[in-house]
C-alpha cells in the first residue's frame, strides 16, 4: 500500500506509531509536506497525472465524465487528478460551465 501511494501522489504516507495508536496520513503531494516547489523546478507527474495532462493537451474542453470514462476511474479520481495538476502548476481552469482549460506548461 505505501508503495502504490507513493507512486500515484509522489509523496510517501507518513507513519507516526505511539503507545496506544498508529497514525497514518496520506499527502496528495509531496509539495504538500515539504511547503512548496524550490526555486521554480517542475515536480515531476505520476503515470495518471501524465495521462489525464496529456488528454488535456489533445482537447482542452474535455469534461471530468469524459476522462473517467477514457481512463476507467471515477469521476472524484479525476477531479483529484486535476487537482494535483493545477497545483503543480500545470493547469488551470479558464471560465465555469462551457470553459477550458489552459495549459500552462508543455
Amino acid at each position: 500500500m505505501e508503495e502504490g501511494w507513493k507512486h500515484y501522489t509522489g509523496a510517501a504516507p507518513v507513519f507516526e506509531q505511539g503507545t496506544n495508536f498508529t497514525k497514518v496520513e496520506f499527502w496528495l503531494s509531496a509539495k504538500e509536506i515539504q511547503g512548496g516547489q524550490k526555486g521554480g523546478q517542475t515536480e515531476p507527474l505520476t503515470n495518471r497525472q501524465e495521462e489525464v495532462f496529456s488528454l488535456l493537451k489533445n482537447r482542452n474542453t474535455i469534461g471530468r465524465k469524459e476522462i473517467a470514462e477514457r481512463l476507467h476511474i471515477n469521476e472524484s479520481a479525476v477531479q483529484k487528478l486535476l487537482d494535483a495538476l493545477k497545483d503543480k502548476g500545470y493547469i488551470q481552469r479558464e471560465g465555469m460551465k462551457g470553459g477550458y482549460w489552459k495549459i500552462l506548461k508543455k
